[in-house]
């Protein structure tokens, strides 16, 4: 009788905590410029981001669980966060894991159920997707966004990169406007959607 309690004690906890347990986030955050561009020629966007822009992605950077980029996002711009990180490379078959400075680095390849997998096993709740154009277009194909912040920068850039490469994508606007919000005085706009 006392094992049947336990039994029954356990199955609604693990009920409870796959019921209640916290949803997953996960955050595709870029600055652009107006024609939708995130790089120069240069392959760099900092010279277009203003201050409120940077502050507003260090405090998503620290609010996060863990940080996805592919592996030049990561050698050029992030390579010093103190936050896990998820790297995609074409240069690793399988799944890969590194400590450098203390920081746990999770190297990958391009399989959708292996990223949930890792995201579940780690227990990351709250992950954001920091680019570049290829990664952010993977997340939007894979169907696997939650939110999209985009800082809206008042330049026009005539050549660089878009914020989507890839493949078109013949999905359905499943994208709500969930805020609009005028940073600065120069007129950067933060744009905040929900699927």
């Amino acid at each position: 009788m006392k094992q049947i309690k336990i039994i029954l004690i356990t199955n609604i906890i693990a009920k409870f905590l796959t019921v209640y347990k916290p949803m997953l986030r996960i955050e595709l955050i870029a600055a652009i410029s107006i024609n939708g561009k995130i790089t120069d020629k240069t392959g760099s966007f900092s010279k277009y981001s203003s201050k409120e822009d940077q502050e507003f992605l260090h405090k998503k950077i620290k609010a996060s669980d863990v940080l996805v980029m592919g592996r030049k996002t990561f050698e050029k711009h992030v390579e010093k966060a103190k936050k896990p990180m998820i790297v995609f490379s074409r240069q690793v078959r399988h799944l890969e894991t590194d400590k450098k400075d203390g920081q746990q680095i999770t190297w990958f390849n391009d399989s959708r159920q292996e990223f949930l997998n890792i995201i579940d096993l780690l227990q990351y709740k709250k992950v954001t997707i920091l680019g570049g154009a290829e990664i952010y277009h993977w997340f939007i194909k894979q169907n696997l966004l939650t939110d999209i912040f985009l800082t809206v920068e008042p330049y026009i850039i005539d050549s660089g990169k878009n914020l989507l490469e890839g493949t078109l994508l013949e999905m359905n606007s499943k994208w709500k406007l969930k805020s609009a919000k005028k940073i600065n005085k120069k007129g950067t706009l933060l744009l905040h959607y929900q699927s």
